[in-house]
């Protein structure tokens, strides 16, 4: 953190693939909070803050949970595991013969 006399910096060293845009904003949202609760409700505990910033919570709680997917209705579930298990097993045996 820097301090410019009249406003604050952030700056992140971090390792792919995780990203610095990604901690500042979580970071720039913990200071926030705790400066609010600090001036407005100095006994709230740290545990109800709200850390994660809205942009961010939206890609874990919509982004990263939208699992919808085209699949063939007609047929039962055991019926494509089945399909999948022999699509894998061609490709392992194809891996096999090319590693060789």
């Amino acid at each position: 953190m820097e301090d410019f006399g009249e406003a604050l910096g952030l700056t992140a060293q971090v390792v792919e693939p995780v990203s610095a845009d990604r901690v500042c904003g979580y970071m720039q949202q913990v200071l926030e909070q705790l400066a609010e609760a600090l001036e407005h409700a100095p006994n709230r505990p740290v545990r109800e803050l709200d850390i994660l910033p809205a942009a961010e919570r939206s890609y874990l709680l919509e982004d990263l949970n939208r699992t919808a997917a085209a699949y063939p209705s007609e047929r039962c579930i055991h019926e494509l595991f089945e399909q999948q298990v022999q699509k894998r097993r061609r490709r392992w045996r194809w891996s096999m013969r090319t590693s060789a």
